[in-house]
């Protein structure tokens, strides 16, 4: 994604040994993120009760969206794309992202 690439979105790949939510809050201030993304259900729905910044990937495509880098089409054909990779159980990311584009 051009984003990461011109240095305007930085990534931090949490390891997958680091289980704990606390170590994930951790490296996102260590590392001075503004947000972590991530599609484990449990694991948002438990943090986003202490911690704000805490995202579903479509996030970040509703955030592009937003600065208009990307059109509503296209927002869509994203949302689309990540919830065909989904199970049917985790239809809560893609009522999130309905929500979230209106």
């Amino acid at each position: 994604m051009r984003f990461v690439r011109s240095g305007d979105i930085k990534t931090v790949k949490i390891p997958k040994e680091m289980k704990g939510e606390n170590e994930a809050i951790s490296i996102m201030k260590k590392h001075g993120c503004d947000f972590i993304v991530s599609d484990d259900i449990k694991f948002v729905i438990k943090v986003k009760r202490k911690h704000k910044n805490v995202h579903f990937s479509v996030f970040l495509v509703s955030v592009l969206h937003e600065l208009g880098e990307i059109t509503k089409e296209e927002t869509w054909e994203a949302v689309n794309k990540i919830f065909e990779k989904r199970e049917w159980s985790e239809n809560l990311i893609y009522s999130f992202a309905k929500e979230l584009l209106g």
